[in-house]
């Protein structure tokens, strides 16, 4: 069975929900239908209700309609595909786009299974390879990154539960190492520059960030010498942007990126993009050094065979950090706004490194 969607601006409204679901869920305004997750609002309940009623008149603009195998009230477009929500479930699930592979589809399947085991993660539901879709658990709460928005020094307030998470993370696999030299090549990400001039964006800014990459490389490998490097399971965009603070704390969302990865990489970006968006305490060299000796300790008397990693220079994983962030950003889609907050990234871990004093020459 499929199920008609129309689209309408960023959402995807179900044209085949009953006719109650559209009066209690859409019309209405009850906090039980649990959308506010979404960031569906009051003014756009009411035009989408409409739409769904001109669904089921056949008034329904066709041009802007797609079919998909499952049913949920509300999709929304998101890197790879289509998320589609049920209200009354509790349930999301991903659709694959076209021109996802059947084998990077299978990789997050995997992917949503393995983080299922963290409590903080959303459980996994099933799945259907042949029409490329899997179901996992809808988190509904707040938005983490608005909650006590005016207080600047509220990633305290979260540290605990997303050091709870990452501390479970690290403990699903076993540990497995590299050399890190090898390490920094695989993530030096030089494919961007011909991705990047096929779409236009600006060629000076292609060779700033082509510099950049190369400073970062050879002061990483002038410092790193032959040392192993262990590898544990990282979520790869760990982040308040990819948190829900629930009555149960805080719980983490998008885990498609689950990967072996360095052990602080999860924590630095954890703090890092408070620091992008301006919402980290004023002094970030204390945040950074306070949480990443916090997290340092637990994870050694959890995991003494982790100590060689966890006892890692700090510049050298903060500079590591610096590099997975950049392969991970120069990875995606070329856009004139990703091109600035890869710009911003530089300038950010710039300001950082002459906070604590450190130049990469």
């Amino acid at each position: 069975m499929s199920f008609r969607y129309q689209q309408w601006g960023k959402y995807l409204v179900c044209l085949d929900q009953p006719l109650y679901a559209v009066v209690t869920r859409l019309l209405l305004n009850n906090s039980d239908t649990a959308m506010e997750s979404i960031g569906i609002k009051r003014p756009s309940r009411k035009r989408l209700s409409r739409l769904v009623l001109k669904g089921k008149l056949g008034l329904a603009d066709p041009d802007h309609r797609v079919t998909l195998p499952v049913f949920g009230h509300i999709g929304m477009n998101v890197h790879g595909g289509i998320k589609i929500f049920d209200f009354d479930r509790m349930e999301v699930a991903k659709v694959f786009a076209q021109d996802i592979s059947r084998r990077a589809a299978g990789m997050e399947i995997e992917a949503s299974k393995l983080s299922s085991r963290i409590a903080a993660a959303p459980r996994f539901l099933g799945a259907d390879p042949e029409q490329r879709w899997y179901r996992e658990e809808y988190i509904h709460g707040e938005d983490a990154t608005t909650v006590d928005s005016e207080n600047p020094g509220r990633i305290a307030k979260f540290y605990t539960d997303a050091e709870k998470c990452l501390i479970e993370l690290v403990g699903i696999s076993e540990t497995d190492d590299i050399d890190i030299r090898s390490h920094i090549d695989r993530k030096m990400n030089v494919s961007f520059q011909a991705r990047w001039r096929e779409s236009g964006l600006n060629q000076a800014l292609i060779d700033g960030i082509t510099a950049y990459l190369g400073q970062l490389e050879r002061w990483l490998k002038n410092r790193v010498g032959q040392d192993r490097l262990p590898l544990v399971m990282t979520h790869g965009d760990f982040s308040l942007v990819n948190a829900i603070w629930t009555d149960g704390g805080l719980r983490f969302i998008d885990w498609e990126g689950i990967s072996p990865g360095a052990l602080y990489s999860d924590i630095l970006n954890f703090l890092y993009v408070e620091y992008y968006y301006g919402r980290a305490p004023a002094n970030f060299r204390n945040c950074i050094s306070t949480f990443m000796e916090r997290y340092r300790g637990k994870i050694v008397a959890r995991f003494p065979e982790l100590r060689q990693a966890a006892d890692l220079d700090p510049t050298i994983a903060r500079r590591l950090y610096y590099l997975e962030r950049m392969n991970w950003l120069l990875g995606r889609s070329a856009t004139g706004n990703l091109s600035s907050v890869v710009e911003k990234s530089i300038e950010m871990f710039n300001e950082v490194d002459r906070e604590f004093g450190e130049t990469l020459e």
